[in-house]
């Protein structure tokens, strides 16, 4: 090798490692600047995606060009949207989609990785490295969007209270990837999501979806301290229930190793419920029931409790526990949007058992729209799956607002309930009747699809 006269092997090798890494910073710079600043798609894959069952939700890249936030490569900054004009995509209703890939034992890689082949990158939002607001903020201006949130109830809660304080009003479905995932089941999108089941089918059926409304209520825990005000949809517990819930919670805390799948989630908890049943019958006959901890009144009526009462629960949903559909006995029906919420009492751990395999109901307290409850000892406590332990207080729950919901069509009335839809859109398009009244109507078709 032809060295000149002022350069020893060393200097030349250091001037080479200085050339060779500058090459590959600036092939590294390239690589980010197209891929993740400016992360458009070959024509022909966007094409296909068009074309697909699910095309509806798929945007293309002039759309996503204009998504994507004005940055300046070596000076990051926030981003600064272009909100001058609204962004619609004529007979289409594009897809939003949060994924939270801790969920579900990290199913949620997985599905991550056969969205991007379905739709474009900049649609998919890893809740793991953005907050679910400033997405929101950047999708503001598209109209008839429909989002889609991958993960368990708790994750479904964090993105609608997201989208409520953001006032953005797009209806949402949901790719179940939690322990429970109720909310899901009620909807018609399962009770959990695997590997086998094809992506394609679930992005058509919420592209053929009609959107419905789902009651979200207001708790404030008045404890002598300052409480924020917590929002659920699913139910609300205190005392066995909770006190099981909680035990897990703890545990999958403190070792999340051994939390790896659904299965095993739910075994874990069928242990944990064992050790409050062993607990329990351990207990003094006094330390067994809450129904003298507790006052509890609905609509301003004073509610006894029976004298066995160890746990109190409050749904809004027909689902508990992972699937149960049993908790009220009824006569009247459950149905998540007409601003009621059924209150029910369990005896123990063993009820709570019996209502999950279906062998038994939860006693009825009472069904209202306004309850206040007041305790006067610590008493495990969960709202949606998220317990604690609620130190003495006045609990009260009233209605906070509703949200849009997408509800799976079932096999046998989604054709029907598709062309239904196209008719809507198409009188609304041709002004025959106004956005606000398809919005009617097609709420309206949601709520008698099971009678198609």
């Amino acid at each position: 090798m032809n060295l000149t006269s002022q350069m020893g092997d060393l200097t030349y090798e250091e001037v080479m490692i200085q050339i060779l890494g500058a090459v590959i910073i600036g092939m590294l710079t390239w690589w980010v600047f197209f891929y993740e600043l400016n992360p458009l798609m070959p024509a022909a894959v966007t094409e296909v995606m068009h074309q697909s069952r699910h095309g509806k939700l798929v945007i293309g890249d002039d759309v996503a060009k204009r998504l994507m936030p004005k940055r300046r490569f070596f000076l990051p900054k926030s981003p600064k949207l272009n909100q001058s004009t609204s962004i619609e995509i004529p007979g289409k209703t594009p897809a939003l989609v949060f994924v939270n890939n801790k969920a579900g034992g990290n199913q949620g890689k997985a599905l991550t990785r056969q969205l991007r082949q379905l739709l474009h990158p900049i649609q998919i939002c890893d809740l793991s490295k953005v907050k679910p607001e400033k997405t929101l903020e950047q999708y503001r201006d598209v109209k008839n969007l429909r989002v889609i949130v991958c993960g368990g109830d708790g994750t479904v809660g964090w993105v609608m209270s997201a989208m409520i304080k953001a006032n953005f009003m797009a209806p949402v479905a949901i790719i179940p990837l939690g322990t429970g995932n109720d909310l899901a089941r009620v909807l018609g999108w399962g009770g959990g999501w695997s590997t086998g089941q094809p992506v394609p089918d679930i992005l058509a059926d919420v592209a053929e979806s009609i959107p419905s409304t789902l009651d979200r209520w207001r708790v404030i825990c008045g404890d002598g301290r300052k409480q924020p005000q917590q929002y659920w949809t699913n139910y609300v517990s205190i005392g066995a229930d909770a006190s099981v819930a909680l035990r897990f919670h703890n545990h999958r805390k403190s070792s999340p190793s051994v939390y790896f799948s659904r299965l095993i989630n739910k075994l874990w908890y069928v242990r944990h419920g064992l050790g409050a049943y062993f607990k329990q019958t351990r207990s003094a006959v006094k330390d067994r029931t809450i129904a003298d901890k507790v006052k509890l009144s609905v609509d301003g009526i004073d509610v006894d409790l029976p004298s066995d009462t160890a746990g109190i629960i409050i749904s809004n949903i027909p689902s508990y526990g992972g699937g149960a559909k049993n908790l009220w006995p009824g006569p009247e029906q459950v149905r998540f949007n007409d601003a009621l919420f059924e209150v029910c009492a369990v005896t123990g751990v063993v009820h709570l058992t019996q209502i999950q395999l279906g062998l038994s109901s939860g006693i009825r307290l009472a069904q209202g729209s306004r309850l206040e409850m007041t305790t006067t000892t610590n008493l495990p406590m969960q709202i949606d799956g998220e317990p604690w332990q609620q130190p003495p207080s006045v609990i009260s729950v009233t209605h906070d607002t509703q949200c849009k919901f997408l509800c799976r069509p079932s096999p046998h009335t989604a054709n029907t309930i598709h062309h239904v839809q196209e008719l809507l859109l198409w009188a609304e398009e041709c002004r025959h009747i106004s956005r606000e009244q398809a919005s009617i109507l097609m709420e309206e078709l949601q709520n008698r699809q099971e009678s198609l």
